[in-house]
């Protein structure tokens, strides 16, 4: 592999190409979803209702940025399900599809006369990705749920921010999309399945609320074997010391930690500080858990007599990670984009040999709007918002849709 960052080519050869997907979901869990997909080839197509995705009217400066960065390498068709003419075009993409996304509340689909059985009664070889809060069996399952509900109730809140504080939301729809991202592999395990000789289509039962509860671990498990759950401890963690930010004496903030025995055996000698590695307060990981507030003290003693520009050149000089040994890293304010990393990671996602990623558009793609036929709703070129309609298609690679979808 190489380390150059790859440009973004809506023509370039994917894995996923020919994989076609209806997305009928609306917010972030679905889209982010199908993003994944989209991105590594597939033929996302947005069923939208006549007032579009929620999602287009978040905005940032006037800008529908959220949808921009969600609906990229996607197609978006104007779609109501509440009307005879709707339901007729769902019933004729079906049977063209691989997979159907949807985020209505149980039941909804079943209403619509689009269950699981009729869908694959059109197409036997069909995924139908189901997203709801709450999943759709249960106690709950009739229940509308939102991502914020979800990370309260999984456990996550209650674990995160400070002791002396309240349970802490995280501030962005965590929620959301690690159900998307773990929705999108559950998808293509679901399609292995389908493809396989003799395989059948295959129903995605994808809550809110469990794939996030995947991610705390044993925390579960923890509380039946001690009978404690876990406490809020800020930015350190409770398995290993030291690990904290920070401050700095220009105002900035650094993000340290020494996870390993030898780790933080370097962090001390490079720090001039041999003499803990043997004091019996900081010899173990467990001698350093129960005494991080004098090991913290030790690292902001010499993190806040130095620029935040001098400790990064500190810690980063050397071979390897740099001369400590430890992992930091500088906290941003200004920007979402971790600085030169992300030039050569291209926003993040890289493309494994042999498999290609079509890459990431620039943000904002200014250029013509262009109107071309369609057959059977063919296939449009990608990297931006396409909105299409009735067999003709307009790709608005300028701004997404304002107002109605138009018409061919």
């Amino acid at each position: 592999m190489t380390d150059t960052a790859i440009p973004f080519a809506p023509g370039r050869p994917c894995p996923l190409d020919g994989v076609r997907v209806l997305d009928l979901s609306r917010l972030v869990c679905g889209n982010m979803l199908t993003l994944q997909l989209a991105d590594f080839g597939a033929e996302v197509i947005k069923l939208e209702p006549p007032e579009g995705d929620p999602l287009r009217h978040w905005r940032e400066a006037g800008v529908s940025v959220y949808w921009k960065v969600y609906g990229r390498n996607k197609k978006s068709v104007r779609l109501d399900l509440r009307t005879d003419e709707g339901k007729a075009l769902l019933r004729r993409l079906l049977p063209t599809a691989h997979v159907l996304v949807e985020s209505f509340r149980p039941g909804v689909m079943e209403t619509a006369g689009f269950g699981p059985d009729q869908m694959l009664a059109l197409n036997s070889k069909l995924v139908i990705v189901r997203v709801s809060g709450f999943g759709q069996t249960g106690p709950y399952s009739p229940r509308p749920g939102f991502g914020s509900l979800a990370e309260a109730m999984c456990g996550f809140a209650a674990k995160n921010g400070f002791a002396d504080k309240p349970p802490a939301l995280p501030n962005m729809a965590l929620a959301d999309m690690v159900a998307g991202i773990q929705g999108a592999f559950a998808t293509m395990v679901a399609l292995r399945e389908a493809e396989r000789e003799g395989g059948c289509g295959q129903v995605v039962d994808l809550s809110l609320l469990e794939p996030l509860h995947m991610t705390l671990g044993p925390d579960a498990a923890v509380y039946r074997l001690t009978g404690r759950s876990p406490l809020r401890s800020g930015n350190r963690v409770s398995l290993t010391a030291p690990r904290n930010v920070y401050a700095t004496v220009d105002d900035a903030w650094l993000a340290l930690c020494a996870s390993t025995q030898g780790m933080t055996a370097r962090l001390f000698r490079s720090l001039d500080r041999p003499e803990p590695i043997e004091d019996p307060r900081f010899r173990t990981n467990a001698d350093r858990l129960r005494h991080v507030e004098e090991l913290d003290a030790i690292v902001q003693d010499f993190v806040g007599q130095r620029t935040l520009a001098s400790n990064i050149a500190f810690f980063c000089s050397g071979p390897g990670h740099g001369r400590s040994g430890v992992r930091r890293g500088r906290l941003r304010r200004r920007s979402a984009c971790p600085g030169p990393w992300r030039a050569g990671r291209d926003g993040g996602r890289r493309a494994w040999q042999r498999a290609n990623a079509r890459g990431l558009p620039p943000l904002f793609p200014y250029a013509r709007s262009t109107s071309s036929p369609r057959s059977r709703l063919g296939s449009a070129r990608r990297g931006g918002s396409d909105l299409f309609a009735n067999g003709r298609c307009r790709e608005t690679l300028a701004r997404p849709s304002e107002g109605k979808l138009q018409r061919g």
